[in-house]
């Protein structure tokens, strides 16, 4: 609940989070969809840490009819939809602020929590050791571009060279070709 001052403006904000991401939008409990223009301001994108968000609607000159409403800040993807609902109550300017008692001024929690963080070694289990590899030897890195590379010989196509598997080339049409073969002695 947000207490606002008849004729002024009140500023509700909603935090989501979702994977993957969510349509953000705010409504109101006759169904209306909220739009930005005069009467309210919407900012879906305030704060933005990871999948989470948070999401404001200010809504000015506050008229009695505006208590009436509930709003709902939505948050929906391919998985699911989610609903925070947030009502307003009417200040006295006149009167001191009302006292809360904790259970009406605690934050609400709606939708499926997420998951409790696990580490990779939780999920896939001790890293195995290569049954090859010395342990204290790298044997196992593989290969580097640069390895490949630099064992390159490049050398002039040679019309009298077969390659199994390959169509034979052959120059034609009076334009010269050249093919270039790269070998790679090592591999």
């Amino acid at each position: 609940m947000v207490g606002v001052s008849n004729g002024s403006t009140a500023v509700v904000e909603c935090e989501t989070e979702a994977f993957p991401e969510p349509l953000r939008y705010w409504e109101r409990s006759d169904g209306s969809l909220l739009e930005n223009g005069d009467k309210y301001r919407i900012n879906n994108t305030l704060e933005k840490r990871g999948y989470r968000i948070r999401m404001q609607l200010k809504i000015s000159r506050v008229t009695p009819r505006d208590f009436t409403y509930r709003y709902f800040c939505i948050s929906k993807n391919e998985l699911q939809t989610t609903r925070g609902e947030l009502q307003l109550y009417e200040l006295d300017p006149r009167l001191p602020p009302p006292r809360f008692t904790t259970e009406l001024n605690k934050e609400t929690i709606f939708g499926i929590h997420p998951p409790d963080k696990v580490s990779y070694e939780d999920i896939c289990g001790p890293p195995i050791q290569c049954p090859e590899c010395d342990k204290d030897a790298i044997k196992c890195s593989g290969v580097s571009l640069v390895d490949l590379i630099s064992h390159w010989e490049v050398r002039p196509f040679d019309d009298n060279k077969t390659y199994p598997g390959y169509p034979s080339r052959t120059k034609g049409n009076g334009i010269t070709r050249e093919l270039f073969i790269a070998k790679n002695d090592k591999l």
